[in-house]
């Protein structure tokens, strides 16, 4: 024989039952929630770092724009030139080609698709940021920086006048 207490005890352990089920279930739909916007947080995290890193190298080449004419540059000759290992990132593909054709140890990088080269091996980047591949450019900015290879941004495509500034070195 139960008790009126007993009957109201026994609802009241029902109740809590169930509202601890409820709660335990919005604990869950939080947690999942949170979990997505960690996610979020994490890709954005990673495109602003993407960004910045991208806003330097900008930065680089306006800086080096800025300095292209006060700078005292010291010239090579083209066959000091043809002894370096030069990496050409971008570039018209006729220049490159004419490019490959004067100085066969340089490499070249003009598509995302292709191989990075070993960059201990590179005495200078020479980017032509006009006609550049972002992701490639980007690609090898973040490696340029690790290690600290000297760079030559040049925004011409005409052979004579691109061969005259590599000759001029002029290296950022």
């Amino acid at each position: 024989v139960t008790t009126e207490d007993e009957l109201v005890l026994a609802h009241r352990g029902d109740d809590f039952m169930v509202k601890t089920d409820n709660l335990n279930d919005q604990i869950r739909i939080l947690e999942k929630k949170l979990s997505k916007m960690q996610d979020v947080l994490l890709e954005k995290d990673a495109l602003i770092e993407e960004q910045k890193a991208q806003l330097t190298d900008y930065e680089e080449i306006l800086k080096y724009k800025e300095d292209e004419g006060q700078a005292e540059n010291e010239e090579c000759s083209l066959d000091e030139l043809k002894k370096q290992v030069i990496l050409f990132v971008g570039g018209h593909e006729d220049l490159l080609t004419e490019l490959r054709k004067e100085l066969p140890l340089c490499k070249f990088l003009s598509k995302s698709t292709e191989p990075m080269p070993d960059m201990s091996k590179i005495d200078r980047v020479v980017v032509f940021y006009k006609f550049a591949n972002h992701t490639t450019f980007n690609k090898i900015m973040a490696s340029v920086r690790k290690i600290q290879i000297p760079v030559q941004y040049i925004d011409r495509k005409n052979y004579s006048q691109v061969l005259e500034q590599l000759r001029r070195n002029t290296i950022s």
